[in-house]
């Protein structure tokens, strides 16, 4: 084997590792969040005092965001790895694509989104006594929640379609 295939060799299983680890993540995070809100909405509904109660589901709000943005950026570095490896090999080792496809991080991303507005929800709904001032900060920041989530989802998007548009153009 010459320094060639060894470099190559090399190149292929560092992106393989990289691709699995990114694919691993895909499961871990969700699932791990999932258990860790469960956990702390238990907690956190159980609390007496509504200021402490709000502040919570905020919080809990802010993380669904943190975790939305991770699942977003491991899913791209996954398909960047997968791609490096597809820039390797030589001739193609499968056709790739299916017909029907169904990716799972758009799935987690949308869970997150909806959680998040959830949790907005409930921490504004426990936080103020007049319903007039609960009306105006849930509207307020729903608003800003969703314009959060849209420039996330249109630089994502960005991002993916300029490397899908990398994925097309490189020969087979």
């Amino acid at each position: 084997m010459d320094m060639e295939d060894e470099k190559w060799q090399t190149q292929y299983e560092q992106l393989n590792q990289r691709a699995r680890w990114y694919s691993t993540q895909l499961w871990i995070v969700p699932f791990t969040y999932l258990g860790l809100i469960g956990i702390a909405f238990e907690k956190i509904s159980a609390l007496e005092n509504t200021y402490f109660r709000s502040t919570g589901f905020l919080l809990i709000a802010f993380f669904s965001l943190a975790i939305f943005v991770h699942v977003s950026s491991v899913k791209y570095y996954e398909r960047k790895a997968v791609k490096g490896m597809k820039d390797l090999e030589t001739r193609p080792l499968s056709s790739g694509g299916s017909p029907w496809y169904m990716d799972y991080a758009f799935f987690i991303k949308a869970l997150l989104c909806f959680l998040s507005f959830f949790f907005t929800v409930a921490g504004i709904w426990t936080l103020a006594d007049d319903s007039r001032i609960k009306v105006a900060l849930l509207i307020l920041f729903l608003v800003l929640l969703f314009i959060v989530y849209l420039l996330i989802i249109i630089k994502d998007y960005c991002r993916n379609k300029s490397l899908l548009e990398q994925i097309k153009d490189s020969p087979e």
